[in-house]
């Protein structure tokens, strides 16, 4: 066994930890107008990628529950247009987007929504829902916007008696049970067949190439994307500045870098301990893929993400990668005191600048915008654990929506999911909800933040690979490899037993 390196953690943290995602989550900071070349995903049920380069994606996220005083229950009716009844803040402008309102059909009774409001925030939902209640003044619109609303709504889900319209993200979302239970409309046709709203252009050509999950069990697609969102290590730019250091960019790089920064007094690496998914979608699943595209095996990074087989595991590809963490975690360069922190408030010390990298969702930017010292210049590199020569990876995938199978107003549902990809929609989603959107819109003119729009460089640049992460999930492995990647880092597994415990999860998975 090895020496504990945090005394006085009992038991540190529970294998029930979230992995982050929907995802979050390439979610992203706001969007430039090179946002509109990203990734070109082909569909996920193929687990193929796209490998060029200026291409844009987004890397699943379940967006961990944040600590936000929410909107709920909040419900803006027909007399609400400007001022909602139920306190959802008008956010619009005096327009719903260039759309031919006579074209569509006249929608009226109650169309209910669910939305997590998580490192999104809800004001972008604000935004939409009050754009679509001026075109349907008729509607009666009961939007639950909340950070608890997945589990407040559980019980109604369970009886059949759910919202129309579902956010599919955030902590307590059980999306993948919905359609395995036939609780999600199936919106192929939707995808296939439907137009924008008050327009003429298909839905599938607004969608960013291949933005669609299907699910490999299923030619059918439960849910659309409208968001894009990925995870990463991110920075401060001013602190980099001031200690003259330079951002690493492969693993011995990164090895340098926190000798350097533990020289100077600053910590190299905070995370989450509560929802170490973080770091395990930040940190190492990159470079999971960077060995995967190294090694000409692409399939190989879709096993690991969806535990396949034991032997993914313990193959010498996972094993570098674990082995990486543990150099790391050896030579003292992680915070601590991370490890009993959830994201905010691991996300709340990096800020203070007594760390310096950290990874996280691309939501970063607008879930922490309150809280960020204004001389505090936050920039991102996706990956750096890969060895030198490796490709630098996104893993990138969509935050989506749904609409239920027993909605009582599909119709409204969508209307509205077609509104979503109206050009001026999803811009202001760019702009308010801090990340872009799934459509193919111009971005140029957007009101978007430095940080924003080096993201979006960054992403877009000849040195990133993106892997569409898809439909991927460990399911039942996911707790394992989430309380696994503490255990290293807290000094109480080798690599060894980190991998021991997987195969024997991913063995009890799969029968």
């Amino acid at each position: 066994m090895k020496k504990e390196r945090v005394k006085g953690l009992a038991a540190l943290l529970t294998a029930g930890i979230l992995l982050a995602h929907s995802g979050c989550s390439l979610t992203t900071t706001r969007v430039t107008s090179e946002t509109e070349q990203l990734v070109s995903y082909v569909d996920d049920a193929s687990g193929t990628v796209s490998m060029q380069a200026g291409a844009s994606g987004s890397a699943g996220q379940t967006t961990a529950q944040q600590a936000n005083d929410g909107k709920t229950n909040a419900t803006t009716g027909k007399e609400s247009a400007k001022t909602t009844a139920s306190g959802i803040k008008d956010t619009s402008s005096n327009n719903a987007g260039r759309v031919d309102n006579k074209t569509e059909e006249k929608l009226t009774g109650s169309f209910e929504l669910q939305i997590f409001v998580g490192g999104y925030g809800s004001e972008c939902w604000e935004y939409a829902i009050n754009e679509f209640q001026k075109l349907q003044p008729e509607l009666e619109i009961n939007a639950h916007l909340d950070t608890n609303v997945n589990a407040q709504m559980k019980t109604r889900w369970s009886k059949d008696n759910p919202p129309d319209f579902v956010f599919l993200e955030g902590t307590n979302m059980p999306k993948e049970t919905w359609m395995k239970e036939g609780k999600l409309k199936d919106l192929s046709g939707l995808h296939h067949s439907g137009k924008v709203y008050g327009t003429s252009t298909l839905i599938k050509n607004q969608l960013k190439n291949g933005l669609v999950t299907k699910y490999a069990n299923t030619s059918k697609i439960y849910e659309m994307p409208v968001l894009l969102s990925t995870y990463g290590m991110w920075y401060d730019q001013t602190l980099f500045s001031q200690k003259g250091w330079t951002v690493p960019k492969n693993f011995s790089e990164l090895k340098s870098f926190s000798v350097a920064a533990k020289k100077s007094g600053v910590n190299p690496l905070i995370y989450t301990g509560q929802y170490s998914g973080y770091l395990v979608w930040g940190l190492l699943m990159p470079a999971v893929a960077s060995e995967a595209l190294a090694s000409k095996d692409v399939q190989y990074f879709y096993d690991v993400a969806n535990a396949s087989r034991e032997s993914v595991f313990a193959d010498k590809r996972f094993r570098n990668v674990l082995t990486k963490l543990d150099e790391l975690a050896d030579a003292g360069y992680f915070n601590m005191s991370g490890l009993s922190m959830n994201h905010i408030t691991s996300q709340a010390a990096w800020l203070q600048r007594g760390s310096a990298l950290i990874p996280n969702g691309l939501w970063l930017e607008n879930e922490m915008k309150d809280s960020t010292p204004k001389d505090f210049k936050m920039r991102y590199y996706p990956s750096m654990l890969q060895d030198a020569g490796q490709p630098t990876c996104v893993v990138a995938s969509s935050a989506t929506v749904g609409i239920a199978s027993k909605a009582k107003n599909p119709k409204a549902a969508e209307a509205f999911l077609r509104f979503l990809y109206t050009d001026d929609v999803a811009k202001r989603f760019a702009e308010l909800c801090a990340v872009p959107s799934a459509a193919r819109t111009d971005m140029s003119g957007a009101n978007l933040t430095e940080s924003a729009k080096q993201v979006n460089q960054m992403i877009n640049s000849a040195e990133v690979t993106l892997i569409a992460k898809g439909s991927t999930t460990w399911g039942s492995v996911d707790p394992v490899i989430n309380d696994c990647v503490n255990q290293i880092v807290a000094g109480k597994y080798t690599v060894d037993k980190a991998i021991e415990e997987l195969q024997k999860a991913t063995r009890k998975k799969n029968g």
